[in-house]
């Protein structure tokens, strides 16, 4: 859940590759008995989560981190599974999305990192590939409709084709 929960806040606004990917792999590699919210929580009780991710002390980001553990904990959201149970609820998601930080792509970008498979998290990649196939909309709601009838016209998970299309245009 730590690297869940590292992942979910870092990438808002961040390049993937190069800043959020190897914070999660060091944090995985170095903590990998770490399982569960709880577990992540005791860890940030002896190392900051400013050193656990090589990070700004006092930065939105590690603040973000730390409210969000208080707010898993809340809920009894120890393991990737539990979070992904959790975010079937709609009410649920509202909830969540009154936490700092968590907006409609956070949210579905935690639904992604949980497990769930018929999701996109639409961001600035999936706007521009969109425009650049002609198709110009500045809505949430509107682009994610468009993938989703685009990955059951082609059998495929939504989470599949929004990383494919974030790969490919994060790569250009």
């Amino acid at each position: 859940m730590g690297a869940t929960i590292i992942d979910g806040i870092l990438q808002a606004g961040m390049n993937y590759k190069t800043v959020v990917k190897p914070r999660v792999i060091e944090y995985l590699n170095k903590y990998p008995a770490v399982i569960t919210t709880s577990d992540f929580a005791n860890l940030t009780k002896k190392i900051p989560i400013s050193e656990l991710i090589k990070w700004k002390k006092d930065s939105a980001k590690t603040k973000r981190i730390s409210g969000l553990i208080s707010f898993f904990l809340s809920k009894n959201i120890e393991t990737q599974k539990d979070l992904n149970k959790w975010l079937l609820s709609k009410d649920n998601i509202s909830e969540f999305m009154k936490q700092d930080g968590i907006g409609d792509k956070t949210a579905d970008y935690f639904k992604i990192l949980s497990g769930h498979n018929n999701v996109s998290a639409i961001d600035r990649h999936l706007f521009n590939f969109l425009e650049r196939a002609g198709i110009i909309n500045t809505n949430y709601s509107e682009t994610q409709a468009i993938i989703s009838a685009t990955a059951k016209l082609l059998n495929i998970d939504e989470s599949y084709l929004d990383h494919s299309i974030w790969k490919y245009m994060s790569e250009l």
